[in-house]
């Protein structure tokens, strides 16, 4: 086991090396029963196979832990040894944890509020609408047409000009 196993595990450098099953009791529990689905899935399958997964350290605290293991076989096709690697991806984690939430809070008030809010992406075109776009434009849900040609379309004829000048002046800021 490299050090930076150990340090993943929350392990001293001269602890000796985890057996499987002591590296079991290190898994959180609710992690435990797709861990051992996931071991029991690369053994049978014969395939290198990825997953994510929290550790308990010693000390309580939680990792998440980003697992790639490969199964050597003997010429029988036995399992013999695995070997893997792993990287934590605690970090990780825990910024896409923040954004969903972050996420999650934006689309709720945007559903809440009467007016719409939207996102325009310069380099596609597409629009990302929020609130309720078809019933503001007379449409069934989902068949407003969520493009700037979409929106433009909507305006009244003699204030497009304008509003597409005041659009673009926005974007170039």
């Amino acid at each position: 086991m490299s050090p930076a196993c150990r340090a993943h595990f929350g392990m001293a450098p001269e602890q000796e090396r985890l057996s499987h099953e002591g590296w079991l009791t290190l898994i959180h529990p609710a992690d435990l029963d797709r861990m051992r689905r996931h071991v029991q899935t690369i053994v049978s399958r014969r395939a290198d196979e990825s997953i994510e997964y929290r550790i308990v350290r010693p000390d309580g605290t939680i990792r998440w832990i980003w697992a790639r293991t490969r199964i050597e076989r003997d010429t029988a096709g036995r399992p013999i040894a695995g070997y893997g690697v792993q990287q934590d991806v605690t970090e990780r984690r825990l910024a896409e944890d923040a954004l969903r939430e972050r996420e999650l809070h934006f689309r709720t008030a945007a559903e809440q509020t009467s007016d719409l809010i939207y996102a325009y992406d310069v380099d596609t075109g597409a629009i990302q609408w929020f609130g309720d776009v078809d019933g503001a434009f007379g449409y069934p849900p989902g068949l407003f047409p969520r493009t700037l040609e979409g929106w433009e379309a909507h305006i009244q004829l003699e204030d497009r000009a304008a509003a597409t000048a005041a659009l673009a002046t926005h974007l170039a800021e």
